[in-house]
């Protein structure tokens, strides 16, 4: 026959066991998941608020500044510099080509972008922005195969871009996404368009190893700098929208479109 004490003390451990558990899954389901509670740099925004647009351009422009150096809970790389590994694009036609290569760029100066003006449209599942970013620059190693006419180009070496007084445009699509339960919000697409007012290149001072031809290459290029940029900037907008369109999938699906955006 048990002893009184052992029999209280065994009821006491098994006691102590089954709330000792019941602890551990109530601490797994109010801080386990962190990503559930929208952190300080995100507004939660009413649908129904007449004032909708102004609280949205106000939370997407608190994020990029938040996602400067990235964020670990959102397993969010840092965007300011962003980095672009490779970037390959080619030009061209009878008279001449040109196929640029592009490697390890590092863009600096997205997060002192102005957001200026927002239009949500939650029934077409769309938003439309318009913003100012003061200065880009951006830097990285080239290789530039081509020809004119009959005469081969072939140059590599370090590059540089400088934009100023620049304005963008993006166009986000999305969709409402079903996970256990609850919607989320999913970008389907990200369009973006950089119209700067200035730009300056320096790509490298040797051409085939003549550093005057070099140098006259870099002339053209800052005397064309726009219609230069104009021939560079589908590629280099298609990488910067996948890219944008993976952070912002990123962000969004740690939380339900009912958190973010509740009637």
């Amino acid at each position: 026959m048990r002893r009184p004490q052992k029999a209280l003390l065994d009821a006491l451990s098994s006691s102590t066991v089954v709330w000792g558990l019941l602890l551990l899954m109530t601490a797994s389901v109010t801080t386990g998941l962190p990503k559930s509670r929208v952190p300080n740099y995100l507004r939660i925004c009413h649908t129904r608020d007449p004032k909708l647009n102004d609280c949205i351009k106000d939370s997407i422009s608190r994020l990029i500044v938040a996602m400067k150096n990235g964020s670990s809970e959102l397993s969010v790389a840092p965007i300011d510099p962003l980095e672009i590994p490779f970037l390959e694009m080619y030009q061209g036609s009878m008279n001449a080509s040109l196929q640029l290569t592009l490697k390890n760029t590092r863009i600096t100066g997205l997060t002192n972008t102005e957001i200026l003006t927002v239009k949500c449209n939650v029934v077409d599942n769309k938003f439309e922005l318009s913003s100012k970013i003061p200065y880009l620059d951006i830097q990285g190693q080239f290789i530039a195969e081509g020809n004119v006419l009959t005469f081969p180009l072939v140059s590599s070496g370090g590059f540089s871009v400088n934009m100023s007084d620049a304005t963008a445009v993006w166009i986000i699509y999305f969709h409402d996404l079903a996970i256990n339960g609850s919607e989320y919000m999913s970008i389907d697409k990200f369009d973006l368009d950089v119209i700067p007012s200035d730009i300056a290149y320096d790509f490298g001072r040797v051409l085939d190893e003549d550093n005057n031809l070099g140098e006259a290459m870099s002339k053209f290029l800052n005397e064309n700098s726009h219609e230069i940029f104009k021939y560079m900037k589908p590629k280099i907008m298609d990488e910067l929208g996948e890219i944008f369109n993976e952070i912002g999938n990123q962000v969004l699906k740690n939380y339900p479109k009912d958190m973010l955006l509740p009637y």
